[in-house]
């Protein structure tokens, strides 16, 4: 006889059911398999002699586990069938950790000393700062992490405090209106991708992990396209005028001298696509294994963050050549040499 699935043998040709009682052979419900098992006994089943008062159920359960079942050591099955892995890890402030960043801190201050490298305290004053600014985030966050509207907040605060950095290090701080202009054209279809296709819930704790990462590549594909466009344009000056006296516009002149920068600067983040899960494991990967995430869960999470990450810097450094060209992406001096 063929055992229906999920059932065991309870009596000749009667099959008990784990999710359910099923039913005796006077037509009664019969108590469910869990019930039964803490009692080792089915009341009113027969045995293969006919008798009534069949134990030894117990062994039958032993024998056949119920489907919902799961080991406490395994990943833990969800209704979609995807295991989940609860086992989160955390990192708790406290004597380990301090003692470890010392000890990270002494030697990186002692190679600085070794290789007769400039500054070395300056990595002791970037150490200070990041443990500041990592310790009013974390309150930051854990306060406005409930709130859609302080979360949006929080945000545009941090984009804010990309487009100053950005426009310093290229040193064009009269520019940051077409600064902005770029990188929220790189970072703003990327944002809508994500929650139209609901890949990321709409709620705090989801966008200001993942809308910050990518607004901070995106920063950094803008400081590389100008610092190197702007790099070109004062060492190829020569060209530039050669560009203009052969009847080219100031744009293209300008475009001759940039255009080929431009790829350069977005090699970092090509590379960093390309080596993902080979050379290194990003930093979404390793959050979501150390929340207690599945393998699959985190790498499907870093590939949506490499996607983000690549269209925001394309599309940001497109955007800021066009604006360089027009001449309103630029520092002073290069207003000043740059004239048609």
């Amino acid at each position: 006889m063929v055992r229906p699935s999920g059932r065991v043998l309870v009596g000749p040709g009667s099959w008990h059911s784990p999710r359910g009682g099923g039913r005796r052979v006077d037509g009664t419900q019969r108590p469910s398999l869990p019930e039964v098992g803490a009692s080792g006994e089915i009341h009113g089943c027969r045995n293969a002699a006919g008798t009534r008062g069949c134990r030894g159920l117990a062994d039958a359960v032993a024998r056949h586990p119920l489907p919902s079942a799961s080991r406490a050591d395994g990943p833990e099955p969800t209704p979609s069938g995807v295991a989940q892995y609860r086992v989160p890890v955390t990192i708790d402030p406290g004597l380990p950790v301090a003692l470890a960043v010392v000890l990270l801190l002494a030697l990186t201050v002692t190679m600085y000393l070794v290789g007769r490298l400039p500054a070395p305290g300056s990595t002791l004053f970037a150490a200070a700062r990041a443990i500041l600014q990592l310790s009013v985030a974390a309150l930051v966050i854990a306060a406005v992490i409930r709130s859609l509207a302080l979360s949006l907040l929080l945000l545009a605060f941090m984009f804010v405090v990309a487009v100053v950095t950005t426009v310093r290090r290229v040193e064009a701080p009269r520019a940051w209106p077409w600064a902005t202009l770029a990188m929220l054209a790189g970072l703003l279809p990327v944002v809508l991708v994500i929650l139209l296709t609901r890949t990321v819930p709409p709620t705090g704790i989801a966008l200001v992990p993942v809308v910050g990462i990518l607004a901070g590549n995106t920063m950094n594909g803008h400081t590389l396209t100008c610092r190197r466009a702007f790099a070109a344009l004062r060492e190829e000056n020569g060209q530039y005028e050669a560009g203009l006296s052969l009847g080219l516009t100031r744009a293209q002149s300008m475009g001759e001298v940039v255009h080929r920068r431009v790829p350069e600067a977005l090699v970092p983040g090509l590379d960093q696509v390309r080596t993902a899960g080979v050379v290194t494991l990003p930093g979404a990967f390793i959050g979501v294994l150390l929340g207690g995430g599945s393998p699959a869960q985190a790498a499907a999470a870093q590939v949506l963050v490499l996607m983000g990450i690549m269209a925001a810097q394309t599309t940001t450094a497109v955007v800021a050549e066009r604006l360089i060209g027009e001449a309103l992406l630029l520092p002073d001096d290069l207003k000043v040499s740059l004239r048609p």
